[in-house]
């Protein structure tokens, strides 16, 4: 399925699937009512940027500079913001990238 571009996302969208680099981290994790921590990003194509917000474990392991690969993700909007998570079924692919290419 081919990758959408970030300028073209809309809420309440579902099956969607994203190829785009994290630019940053957005704040520190928040926690739930029920124990969860949602990570959030702001992550960029070469159309526009979106807030990308990720539960648990799965956040832990994502890095600016990482590209990710998304499928299966979900649009809403949070706080008057449009956002993307994975949906129930999501693969997420992180690609590493190393300082070295960072910096180019």
């Amino acid at each position: 399925e081919p990758a959408a571009l970030i300028s073209s996302l809309t809420p309440n969208q579902h099956q969607i699937s994203l190829l785009a680099i994290v630019l940053r981290i957005q704040a520190n994790p928040q926690k739930t009512r029920d124990g969860h921590e949602i990570h959030s990003f702001k992550i960029a194509d070469r159309s526009g940027s979106v807030t990308f917000n990720v539960w648990n474990k799965t956040g832990e392991l994502i890095r600016p500079g990482d590209i990710l690969r998304l499928q299966n993700c979900i649009t809403q909007v949070f706080r008057n913001e449009l956002c993307v998570k994975p949906g129930r079924s999501a693969f997420i692919h992180s690609t590493k990238t190393t300082e070295k290419e960072r910096s180019r």
